[in-house]
């Protein structure tokens, strides 16, 4: 026989009736028992560690079948080890915070999942949430060992949701519309990140991501300051309908060999500085190149911009200390343009007159085809 209600255990017991029954009901010891029946029966709770060990450090979460919705810190600072809900659709802010034994969640009904919900579960390696369609702020931040997400029904994911998980690989996020400030900042060991849907990439969501290689993201609009900064290993960007570019967008990604940015408008101040291995930069609609765009980015020695109306405006030292201002082994780089425009290039910026080459229609036709 087991034995649930000692005294001192009475307010755990109570929380995880309340939990599975999901009600608030206030429970006397007498209560219990019969409470429990009422859900399940005791024997049928055991055997699937609903309540296994819970006098001695709760080790397990309830299976809750007719559970919907996980209470703020429902959990949080527990000695879970797993967590198991297949009716929970809402897990609220802080629900597992701090639980640092926790090493598998299984939500596979959970639309929500609010802030904080499983920041700094140290041991967490993965989790389940295939139907989930928002991650709010901080939700797995410093989830150390995480290795993978799938979230394929996400839309939303907010701010450092999963800041500093060193150990996560892969994202599988297809329908996510938009990252935030800081979403995978410090991911140190994040490899491939592949958005098709994503509009928009705010500050730092992938910066100090040592070990990306590989971006895609075929809609996205807006990069924003700091996005991919110090990513060293990225060896190169395609983003075939960003608009604007902000400041240190990608600022001393080291390996970034070519930049592909067809409809860009606007390239930040910094963007590239210290992208010291890109030689290509493919730049034709550009309106706005800001002060020390491509400063430092010694090997650059080909950048066209070539499909603009006008000659776009450009700040200060924005190819400082590059083959545009500084021979490199005696060879100088180019600034491709068209040549309807050569003239007004030569007079405006007057600074690199000596490198701008003009490109008839013809020739600019079969570049924008190689490009596409």
């Amino acid at each position: 026989m087991y034995v649930l209600t000692d005294s001192k255990y009475y307010n755990d017991i109570a929380d995880a009736i309340r939990l599975l029954n999901d009600t608030s009901i206030e429970y006397k010891p007498s209560d219990m028992a019969p409470a429990i029946m009422d859900a399940v029966s005791i024997q049928s709770m055991l055997n699937n560690n609903t309540f296994d060990n819970v006098a001695e450090g709760k080790t397990n979460v309830i299976i809750g079948n007719r559970a919907s919705f996980i209470r703020s810190s429902a959990f949080a600072g527990w000695n879970v080890t797993t967590a198991r809900f297949p009716r929970v659709r809402t897990i609220g802010s802080n629900a597992f915070s701090g639980c640092s034994s926790l090493v598998s969640a299984s939500f596979y009904k959970c639309e929500v999942i609010n802030n904080a919900a499983f920041h700094d579960c140290s041991r967490l390696t993965s989790i389940s949430i295939p139907s989930c369609s928002m991650i709010g702020l901080n939700a797995f931040e410093y989830c150390s060992v995480l290795s993978f997400i799938s979230a394929e029904n996400c839309t939303y994911i907010g701010g450092s949701a999963f800041h500093s998980c060193v150990a996560l690989k892969n994202i599988y996020i297809p329908n996510c519309t938009s990252i935030q400030n800081d979403t995978f900042n410090y991911c140190s060991n994040l490899m491939n990140v592949d958005l098709p849907e994503c509009i928009k990439i705010l500050s730092r969501a992938f910066s100090s991501c040592y070990s990306l290689s590989y971006v895609s993201i075929p809609k996205c609009e807006l990069i924003g300051n700091y996005a991919f900064a110090y990513c060293r290993t990225l060896n190169s960007i395609v983003a075939p309908r960003c608009i604007s570019l902000s400041s240190y967008a990608f600022y001393s990604c080291s390996s970034l060999q070519y930049v592909i940015l067809p409809t860009c408008r606007n390239v930040g101040t910094y963007a590239f500085t210290h992208c010291s291995n890109i030689s290509f930069a493919y730049i034709p609609n550009v309106a706005r190149l800001e002060s020390s765009a491509f400063s430092s980015c010694m090997k650059l020695m080909s950048i066209y911009i070539t499909s603009c109306s006008s000659v776009p405006y450009i700040g200060t030292y924005a190819f400082s200390r590059t083959p545009i201002t500084v021979s490199v082994s005696g060879v100088f780089g180019s600034i491709f343009v068209p040549n309807s425009l050569y003239g007004d290039f030569i007079s405006s910026w007057s600074i690199y007159s000596s490198r701008i080459v003009s490109l008839t229609d013809a020739e600019i036709g079969l570049l924008e085809n190689e490009m596409m």
